[in-house]
């Protein structure tokens, strides 16, 4: 045992209840993960559908470029790497593929990853209670001859033998060394590799000795185990502890030969046994194969291995006790690892294997404390040939999933989630430059170019001269909003809310108001003014209706100068509603101006109402002409008091005014005021009814008064939004480059230009193409690549 994990290992064993506990989290997170890969499903079926059509749209691509005449066409059809996307979709295809499978797992599997010879059958024997009859791990070559998965199990050990089938025994053995070797062609079954001899083996003591291995392995001693490979698909067969040796371990005689032959035709074993100091249910201990192991293609195998089968981890290195230091096939090890789990440094475990004979405790203590670039959970040191100690590193890894499996799985399902979004994004870029692809000849630009001058100086020309005539017509009374005003005033003259003699007074009787004029007569100026206040609210829409008449004045401009009628069947305020859309979708700067007009409005509540308000709340107050009745008849009394004094007082009309005079004449008026105030109220319904008509007068005058001021205000206030509008899309920076490219859109140009109708429709020999590409566009929804909430 290692000296410096003794005691750790007796105090760092789980108990049956933490492990019991880290079983039922290992099964919640499994629960989960399953849910998710059930998400996953329709995401691989939409990028499936998603390369079928980007496949199509290639052959079509092949096959529209020679009809084009235009170079500039050909050329931007030859730039488009429908190619590029078409890896990068089997990319993530392939990535999500894995998360399915890994998704869909019924186990947390613990990957051990090492070169020939540092120990992994050792230490999978130490850790399962296994023999050397189910994992051989004997000096001198390897042993194991195939990928294995041990799978904690309370039952008698048994295992499940994965046999390749015709197909993938050619496609996922034999084709990588004629690949690798340079030798031609791959043989596209296996009764050709048999049948025809090996081409001639390479140059060089590397590659012959790869060759050597498919020819001595595979090619000579083919019938040993040719009845194995069936047609259709791998095929499974569950076999006892005692076959296992049978299809698992490679034997050889003294001149290096095989002697045992099961073994090439597996693909996997999936080993089921209890293992001897774990009762961790739906764990998984999966041998990785590295590089220098028996088999050539064994980086591709390994990288399917960890995005498929592995949550974690564990590499495994026997340093030498002499020459001691990281390799480059370590760097290069966790490199593949790397390739298939982005986030290894979070999912890695190191254990340098120490071991009493050769005394390498040394060379461990250097590795650990040194370990470059590569990022690990922990190193640890461990005799991997003993099961307490293995044990002790399973404890640690158990642990660990324990605390952060679940976040390692989020943040992995996110990354692919993220991926296949950038996926999204590129396809949407690259099929919106496709759209585009098919470009005009020099004389289509010639033609649009003239065009365009013609158009634009109309355009400028017609817009401009509106200006002027708004301009003129500034100062001039607006006819329509003059028209809504004085029918507003005769409504308020005509119908003035003002009640008969006869509902005053039985108002005035009601329980409410007690038999009282006064109180009657407070309320019905206040009701009097709604009403009146109702009948202004027309002028909104008289100013609407004002606003309306300069946008459908710029839009006849824009339909007559521009060219622009045909790009919509609306007119006047829908058709500038139409073109500001257009404008937005092609994201072009001319939207701000046109945008500004077809939101402009003139609102009788910015504008006038608050005069309104002010004139009707001056006559029509209750408070205010009830104290304007105070004073008026007040006033009127005390000048007759004052006129009248010495009479009043006994005193001569010709005495001077002096401060008890004064004091005098206060006191009279004081109390005439008192008796005119209750002698105002005491009046019958027809003086109450006599004044609300007076005041009514008075308001209506007053609102008239005031509007009369307004009735040129939309005309000036059209003046000013045309100039707006005319800066905002003809004199404002880039506008003349901004119409440039509005107009030159293929479909905007050729409806408002008929030369360019003549010349879409010749192209309709193009338009699969645009509809090809707009199905992709159509398909390519990002929410269809998303299945995390």
């Amino acid at each position: 045992m290692s000296v410096n994990a003794v005691d750790e290992t007796q105090n760092n064993h789980t108990n049956n209840g933490t492990r019991s506990s880290i079983s039922d989290r290992i099964a919640k997170v499994i629960q989960k993960r399953q849910e998710l890969a059930s998400r996953v499903k329709p995401v691989k079926a939409h990028l499936e559908a998603l390369l079928r059509e980007i496949q199509n749209l290639n052959q079509q691509k092949i096959a529209i470029q020679p009809t084009l005449e235009i170079s500039e066409s050909r050329e931007n059809l030859e730039n488009l790497n429908l190619n590029a996307l078409e890896k990068s979709i089997r990319t993530e295809l392939d990535r999500i593929e894995q998360l399915e499978q890994r998704f869909s797992r019924h186990t947390l599997n613990i990957g051990v990853v090492g070169l020939t010879g540092q120990g992994k059958s050792t230490f999978l024997k130490s850790l399962s209670g296994l023999s050397d009859n189910e994992i051989p791990a004997r000096s001198g070559g390897a042993c194991t001859a195939v990928r294995s998965k041990i799978e904690h199990h309370d039952a008698e050990t048994k295992a499940i033998v994965i046999l390749h089938s015709e197909s993938s025994f050619v496609k996922e053995v034999i084709t990588p060394y004629y690949i690798k070797l340079a030798l031609g062609k791959p043989p596209s079954s296996l009764d050709e590799f048999a049948s025809q001899p090996l081409p001639e083996p390479p140059q060089g003591v590397t590659h012959q000795t790869m060759y050597d291995h498919l020819k001595n392995d595979y090619y000579l001693p083919f019938k040993n185990y040719r009845e194995l490979l069936k047609p259709g698909k791998p095929r499974e067969i569950e076999i006892n502890q005692e076959e296992i040796p049978t299809y698992v371990m490679q034997q050889r005689d003294a001149e290096d030969r095989l002697t045992t032959f099961k073994h090439l035709a597996v693909r996997e074993v999936q080993i089921f046994c209890r293992f001897s100091k774990t009762d961790v249910s739906r764990l998984g201990l999966v041998d990785v194969p590295g590089l220098g192991d028996t088999r050539l293609g064994d980086e591709d195998l390994m990288l399917t291995t960890l995005g498929r089968e592995v949550d974690i981890v564990l590499f495994l290195r026997r340093p030498d006790s002499k020459r001691y230091q990281w390799l480059k096939y370590d760097t290069d090890l966790y490199d593949i690892a790397a390739k298939a789990l982005p986030d290894l440094g979070d999912r890695a475990f190191m254990v340098l294997n120490h071991q009493t004979e050769g005394n390498n405790l040394d060379a461990c203590r250097a590795m650990r404390d040194k370990q470059g670039e590569m990022k690990f959970v922990t190193c640890e040191i461990a005799n991997c040939a003993q099961p307490d100690e293995a044990q002790r590193i399973l404890d640690l890894i158990l642990q660990y999933l324990d605390q952060h499996i679940q976040a390692l799985e989020e943040r992995y399902a996110r990354s692919r989630q993220k991926s296949l979004i950038e996926l999204h994004h590129t396809i949407q870029s690259e099929l919106s430059r496709a759209r585009h692809a098919i470009r005009s000849s020099a004389q289509e630009n010639r033609l649009f170019k003239r065009l365009f001058k013609d158009t634009m100086q109309d355009l400028a020309n017609g817009l401009r001269d509106l200006v002027e005539t708004l301009a003129s017509e500034q100062n001039t009374i607006d006819p329509d909003f003059e028209a809504v005003v004085k029918g507003a005033l005769a409504t308020c003259e005509n119908d003035s809310g003002i009640p008969s003699e006869a509902e005053i007074r039985d108002r005035t009787r009601s329980l409410d108001l007690h038999d009282s004029y006064k109180a009657a007569y407070c309320i019905f100026i206040p009701e009097m003014r709604a009403h009146l206040s109702k009948n202004f609210l027309a002028l909104d829409d008289g100013l609407q209706q004002a606003a309306n008449k300069l946008k459908e004045r710029v839009a006849q401009v824009l339909v007559e100068k521009g060219g622009l009628g045909n790009l919509t069947d609306a007119r006047g305020v829908e058709f500038l509603e139409t073109i500001t859309d257009l404008l937005a979708e092609c994201d072009n700067s001319l939207e701000v101006g046109f945008r500004t007009l077809t939101t402009f409005n003139i609102s009788y509540g910015a504008l006038i109402l608050r005069l309104i308000r002010q004139n009707l709340m001056s006559v029509l107050d209750s408070d205010e002409v009830v104290k304007n009745h105070e004073l008026r008849e007040t006033a009127t009394e005390a000048a007759k008091v004052i006129a009248t004094t010495g009479i009043a007082v006994g005193v001569p009309a010709t005495t001077p005014i002096s401060p008890e005079l004064v004091g005098q004449v206060v006191q009279v008026t004081d109390q005439l005021a008192t008796a005119v105030l209750n002698s105002v109220f005491e009046f019958d319904a027809k003086h109450v009814r006599g004044n609300l008509q007076h005041l009514h007068q008075q308001a209506v005058q007053k609102c008239r008064e005031t509007l009369d001021r307004w009735l040129e205000a939309p005309s000036q206030i059209r003046y000013y939004m045309a100039t707006e509008f005319v800066d905002r899309v003809l004199d404002a920076s880039n506008m003349k480059e901004e119409w440039d490219d509005f107009l030159r859109d293929p479909e905007i140009r050729a409806k408002v230009w008929s030369e360019f109708r003549q010349i879409e429709a010749m192209k309709a020999s193009h338009q699969g193409w645009l509809d090809a590409v707009q199905k992709i566009l159509d398909l390519n929804q990002r929410d269809r690549v998303e299945f995390l909430n």
